[in-house]
C-alpha cells in the first residue's frame, strides 16, 4: 500500500530514515555526517527515499516515482 504520509507517521518515518542510513556510515562524507544523521528540525525535509529491506524488489519505489510524489535528481 502507497499512502501520503500523516503527521502521526512523523516519529517512524525519522526513526526508520536515521536506521536506513547506517549502511552509508563511512560511505557519506564525515563532514556531513550526524547522529541521528536526520535531525528532528530537519525532519520535513525529504532528502532520499527509502523502501524497507524486506521490501525491496516489489516495486514500491517505482509506484512512488510514478506518482510524481518525489523528484529525481540525478
Amino acid at each position: 500500500m502507497i499512502r501520503r504520509c500523516e503527521d502521526r507517521d512523523f516519529a517512524e518515518i525519522w526513526a526508520f530514515i536515521n536506521a536506513g542510513a547506517q549502511a552509508y556510515k563511512g560511505v557519506i562524507p564525515k563532514d556531513c555526517w550526524s547522529k541521528p544523521y536526520m535531525s528532528l528540525e530537519e525532519g520535513t525535509r525529504i532528502r532520499h527515499a527509502y523502501v524497507r529491506t524486506a521490501r525491496e524488489g516489489k516495486g514500491i519505489g517505482a509506484g512512488l516515482l510514478s506518482r510524481r510524489w518525489l523528484e529525481v535528481r540525478c
